[in-house]
């Protein structure tokens, strides 16, 4: 959701910045990585590199919302991703798996745009399955894990 106006009062700007969010995500899958290292049985598999340019740092164009306001990755670009990574789950989906997505992600889209227009929030990017390259500044780009 979005913050009300006091809400987003109360957040300390430094905790938004692209540093601060990454941090907190590096922290986190460091821990959960030391965590499984501690059961032979869990396998820790991490997908940072492949969501980030390495140059900026920040969200490639493909995982980014379009909505600056959204700081979560697009989940239907990321699960396809988790597919590449991980064999054994590709094997458990059925052959219209990956189109399935790309429709889910055309809705989702436009349900975005509709509900920002309604609550009076300008859409600045596009996202690179709607001939966008995903424009904007990488605002909003919470980067890997989360």
């Amino acid at each position: 959701g979005v913050l009300s106006e006091a809400q987003a009062a109360r957040v300390d700007l430094a905790d938004c910045s692209l540093a601060a969010r990454q941090g907190r995500t590096r922290a986190f899958n460091a821990a959960l990585r030391a965590a499984c290292a501690e059961h032979a049985a869990v396998d820790f598999v991490d997908i940072c590199d492949e969501l980030l340019d390495p140059a900026t740092l920040q969200l490639r164009p493909a995982y980014l919302d379009i909505s600056t306001c959204n700081i979560h990755v697009v989940w239907e670009t990321t699960i396809l991703l988790w597919l590449q990574r991980l064999p054994w789950l590709r094997e458990r989906t059925d052959s219209r798996f990956e189109s399935r997505m790309r429709r889910s992600l055309s809705r989702y889209l436009r349900d975005k745009e509709l509900e920002m227009a309604a609550k009076g929030i300008a859409i600045t990017r596009v996202h690179e399955s709607e001939g966008g390259g995903g424009g904007g500044s990488g605002e909003g780009s919470g980067g890997g894990g989360e």
